[in-house]
């Protein structure tokens, strides 16, 4: 049956008070405004990119540094330790339960035109997740926008993140200074009046609002967590602000009487009894300056997780909706990143060729599950949108076009897709000349030979479809 917002019942945490949200506000606007300025105008010129790259790295953590020390909360100057989920010794041991086994995945070499790019996709052996369990801990702290939890004097992360390499969306933002040498970690701001409840189970997280971060990483979580019967009556916590797909992915798993905390940052709960329920699926948020893409993660998935989500929701989308179904989709991306630049070429060279173009901000969460999930051939450049592949027929043709760069996740989409049973081929861009090269970049294809590729595909299709025997 399907389910929509209306059926959930949150109840949203009040903010700080309305004169620190205005400046929150104030200082928000600001910054968009110059990221905007720079990213329009000035990132293509080299020396100011240079500038702005060094100040962002070098300039604003130490700012950060100095504000928190000089700030008169000594909690807030105070650095606790940073461990892992596996790692953190409670007091008094309390319940555990597995959830899903631990699964090794083996994934396939993604194919890449032009062929003679095909060596900036190295081989990759597989990647290993670990058991997914629900372990209750006491007296715990969630906050937020992080999933980053405070238990006595100890900050607790997820097993898949890798201190070392990973550089975390809280510090890119300014709300929490991390030393690696140390494993230490120390928030910049806290919750003096915490909301206090007998329990919870925290599914907040600073990638939350990102839509392929949600599907990926969190939505699995709280599905697992919230379809198990020993966990009915415990309230959850998500992020307040979340987009209304978002909200409608989750009450396809919620039962009406469930209580769900809407937790905005700058707030907290603390709980009696914590609930946390550990990673299923995880990529970082950025490479840690320095560390090299060498070992670093580029995602890992637990393929019965999203496995669950598709058991769910694909029947009811292709059911009880009434959105056109289409054999061959092409995601327009509309993000101010990784553009492709001859994409009005390549769009009507496509809709000729039988293609609908989609705009996936346009729909609600149960109409695109069902256009990827009914789609054959699906088309589209990297970007949060292509996450709903882990709806996709095991049988689609996914290509994803990518500026090439040595320094991309390649294996990310492919790692994503090869848990629910596909592969991707990748579609390679020459990045602008006036980008400096960036990952984020905007690039172009080469229209011909990419249309060369999908029209032998679509022969090759048509031969081995029954009405053509």
């Amino acid at each position: 049956m399907r389910k929509t917002t209306a059926n959930l019942q949150i109840v949203t945490v009040p903010g700080r008070s309305e004169k620190e949200q205005g400046k929150n506000r104030l200082i928000l606007h600001t910054k968009l405004f110059i990221v905007g300025v720079y990213r329009r105008y000035l990132k293509k010129i080299p020396p100011v990119r240079y500038v702005a790259i060094r100040i962002w790295k070098v300039g604003y953590p130490a700012y950060l540094r100095a504000t928190t020390l000089l700030s008169f909360d000594r909690e807030i100057a105070k650095w606790r330790p940073l461990v892992s989920f596996s790692q953190y010794q409670e007091p008094q041991a309390l319940a555990s339960v597995k959830l899903l086994d631990a699964v090794s995945v083996k994934t396939d070499v993604p194919t890449v035109l032009p062929v003679k790019d095909q060596h900036f996709v190295s081989r990759q052996e597989g990647y290993d997740i670990p058991d997914v369990t629900v372990r209750v801990m006491d007296q715990g702290t969630i906050s937020g926008g992080t999933n980053l939890l405070q238990f006595a004097n100890k900050v607790v992360c997820h097993d898949l993140f890798d201190l070392k390499r990973d550089y975390t969306s809280e510090e890119l933002h300014g709300r929490a200074l991390i030393s690696v040498r140390k494993s230490k970690l120390r928030f910049r701001s806290r919750d003096l009046t915490p909301l206090r409840l007998p329990e919870a189970a925290p599914f907040v997280d600073a990638c939350a609002p990102n839509y392929a971060h949600w599907l990926t990483e969190v939505l699995p979580r709280l599905a697992l967590f919230c379809t198990n019967r020993h966990f009915s009556g415990i309230p959850i916590v998500i992020d307040s602000g979340l987009h209304d797909n978002i909200l409608e992915s989750i009450a396809f798993f919620t039962a009406e009487s469930r209580e769900i905390y809407a937790l905005p940052i700058g707030r907290s709960i603390t709980a009696e009894k914590v609930y946390v329920t550990s990673a299923t699926g995880y990529v970082p948020f950025e490479r840690r300056s320095g560390s090299g893409a060498h070992g670093h993660s580029q995602g890992r998935f637990h393929p019965a997780a999203f496995a669950l989500i598709r058991n769910v929701v694909i029947p009811v989308a292709v059911s009880e909706t009434t959105t056109q179904e289409f054999s061959k989709i092409y995601i327009r991306r509309n993000s101010g990143t990784r553009r492709v630049l001859n994409s009005s070429e390549l769009e009507q060279a496509l809709v000729e060729r039988g293609y609908a173009i989609i705009e996936p901000e346009k729909l609600n969460f149960i109409d695109q599950v069902k256009i990827f999930a009914r789609a054959k051939t699906i088309v589209g450049s990297s970007g949060a949108a292509l996450a709903n592949i882990i709806f996709a027929n095991t049988s689609a043709n996914i290509y994803i076009m990518i500026g090439r760069h040595q320094g991309t996740s390649f294996w990310y989409w492919q790692n994503i897709a090869t848990a629910v049973g596909c592969g991707v081929n990748y579609v390679f861009g020459e990045i602008e000349a006036t980008a400096g090269a960036a990952i984020h970049a905007d690039f172009r294809i080469d229209i011909p030979q990419f249309l060369s590729e999908l029209d032998l595909h679509d022969a090759a299709s048509a031969a081995a479809s029954p009405s053509s025997l």
